[in-house]
């Protein structure tokens, strides 16, 4: 009943519409207080309310002296690695947007940002709590001792001031953090060696297994084919999760419209696989579409300023990816073989969704995972050119002369 109560003051004024979108409608400051009272950023949908992308929008609607508060997850005692990571990714992202970034103890989880000083003294805001004789159920005015105790708050400032890194949009790192702080407090310790992950790891394990994979198809027309197909279904996967991803941190209410952006990629499919009905120099427009993708990975920045542009991405995604598969089952003679060219196209898929959600995205951004697209197709565009005969009679007659 008080909660209706409260619902029902005239001075209450409810809003239903996605948070995000809400505040990048909002022309000037308006509010003095921001409160965030959201579960903790362990997805990525959640997490675009943490970001250093969303705090400035807030920023920009808070007054002068406004002040947003968010609760992070608590702790009792030390604060663990992990914990460190996940909270300390926000709280630097805080930092970055506001002049001013109070905590409290570990055991509150609470964080409070503003453009001019905060006052935490545990006296002075117990006093003025008991001067405006404020009537609270389930808060006491002694909690301001516990909560804003100095040697506490030192420490969880000095712990969390340690981590360096920066929860943003296009690189939602710490919802991996959460889950792997998840992970842990469940007994998991396999997510932790992520944190331990660097870009030359990625670019070392790549080359060793393009150097494999290229020793095992250079020439050899099928399994080139096959790897089109593998890496197609790779990369149309990334696309729709960055997408997706770059969408939802823009617009929000990525619920209510992934139906039409899955509809949009559906009939680019449709389109794509329908243009591609002719065998005519297939394995040439496989190789074209194969530079289709890269050009089209390495402009999609361009596609993330408007909304309209992601629909137009994501079409584009589908009728390359269409006209992909449908080429490539062109390309092999035997029957049946579109099964096949399936199977590996859901194992591609599969390992799109996987690696860039865990390991590509969190920890390196998403522009790097569309380069990571880039690569992947521009070594399967070189596979495909390995096997034209012209390339072939060019190869030997550049050798040939080397020797001569």
């Amino acid at each position: 009943m008080e909660d209706r109560s409260a619902v029902e003051d005239p001075r209450v004024t409810i809003i239903v519409e996605d948070g995000r979108r809400f505040i990048k409608g909002l022309k000037r400051a308006t509010y003095d207080l921001i409160v965030l009272s959201l579960p903790q950023p362990s997805t990525a949908s959640i997490n675009r309310f943490y970001t250093y992308d969303f705090f400035r929008e807030a920023k920009g609607v808070l007054n002068k002296d406004g002040i947003i508060a968010i609760t992070l997850p608590q702790s009792t005692g030390y604060i663990g690695r992990s914990m460190q990571t996940a909270n300390g990714s926000v709280y630097n992202s805080l930092k970055s947007v506001f002049s001013y970034v109070e905590v409290t103890a570990q055991e509150y989880g609470g964080i409070f940002a503003s453009e001019t000083p905060i006052n935490i003294d545990p006296e002075t805001l117990e006093n003025r709590f008991i001067r405006r004789t404020i009537h609270t159920k389930h808060f006491s005015q002694y909690i301001f001792r516990d909560a804003f105790s100095p040697l506490n708050v030192d420490y969880v400032r000095r712990r969390l001031g340690d981590i360096k890194f920066i929860n943003t949009d296009l690189q939602p790192s710490a919802y991996l953090y959460n889950l792997m702080l998840w992970s842990e407090v469940h007994g998991g310790r396999v997510l932790r060696y992520l944190l331990k992950i660097r870009g030359w790891h990625i670019i070392s394990i790549s080359i060793v297994i393009l150097m494999i994979i290229a020793f095992l198809t250079f020439r050899r027309k099928r399994r080139v084919i096959y790897l089109s197909i593998f890496t197609t279904g790779f990369s149309s996967m990334s696309f729709m999760l960055s997408v997706i991803l770059a969408y939802q941190a823009s617009y929000g209410y990525v619920y209510e419209m992934i139906g039409i952006l899955t509809a949009t990629f559906m009939i680019g499919l449709w389109a794509g696989a329908y243009l591609s009905r002719h065998a005519n120099q297939a394995l040439r427009k496989l190789f074209y579409l194969e530079l289709m993708t890269i050009i089209l990975a390495l402009t999609s920045s361009i596609f993330f300023k408007a909304e309209p542009l992601f629909y137009v991405l994501i079409l584009l995604v589908g009728i390359i990816t269409g006209r992909q598969f449908s080429t490539a089952n062109l390309c092999m003679d035997e029957p049946g073989v579109a099964g096949k060219l399936y199977g590996i196209d859901l194992i591609g898929s599969f390992l799109g969704a996987f690696i860039p959600s865990i390991i590509l995205i969190p920890l390196f951004g998403i522009s790097h995972t569309l380069l990571f697209i880039v690569g992947a197709k521009a070594f399967s565009a070189v596979m495909i050119l390995s096997v034209f005969p012209s390339f072939l009679k060019g190869l030997g007659e550049i050798t040939k002369e080397k020797f001569n």
